[in-house]
């Protein structure tokens, strides 16, 4: 019976592997897949396992960068297709952001209009409810306004007043 390599081999990961990087005194930016003698879980200079989280497919010439454990594209026009892809995305993010910065403005202008029509309706409620108890201002005066004061014996209590009730045409 026939073995494959893998089987026999110890050890987690695979033993298919893409080369990057120096191999015996040459520079090889990418080969593989290719069989190796022994597993790897993890990229080790210059050996990359061929597991999906390691996976060229999508470059044209990928070289690989150990200290960030990705895939980068070596190839010009490739790159060039990459950065006009960039800028585009980035014309259109600002583009975006201009949108609703006009929008945020706005929205603040409109905030700014309804808190002054609150305050002008605030105004006028308050005119309207003096206007209806007759008094001038909403508060009591804390003393009497009289010369000669009489002190009570035992503490005064307000007597509750009647509450002012709106009446339509001004008839009760």
């Amino acid at each position: 019976m026939t073995e494959k390599l893998s089987d026999v081999l110890d050890g987690e990961g695979t033993n298919l592997v893409y080369i990057s990087g120096k191999l015996d005194g040459k520079q090889i930016d990418f080969d593989g897949p290719i069989e190796w003698t022994r597993k790897f879980d993890r990229p080790t200079y210059p050996i990359v396992p061929a597991l999906p989280q390691y996976d060229p497919s999508v470059f044209k010439n990928p070289v690989f960068d150990y200290e960030s454990s990705h895939w980068i594209e070596k190839d010009a026009d490739a790159q060039a297709e990459q950065i006009a892809k960039l800028k585009q995305e980035n014309d259109e993010l600002k583009k975006e952001k201009q949108t609703e910065t006009a929008t945020s403005q706005k929205q603040d202008e409109k905030m700014d209009k309804l808190i002054k029509l609150i305050a002008m309706t605030n105004a006028q409620i308050g005119t309207l409810l003096e206007k209806s108890t007759g008094s001038t201002t909403s508060t009591q005066p804390s003393q009497p306004t009289t010369a000669s004061v009489v002190q009570p014996t035992s503490p005064v209590t307000q007597q509750p007043t009647a509450p002012v009730t709106a009446t339509e045409g001004g008839k009760k």
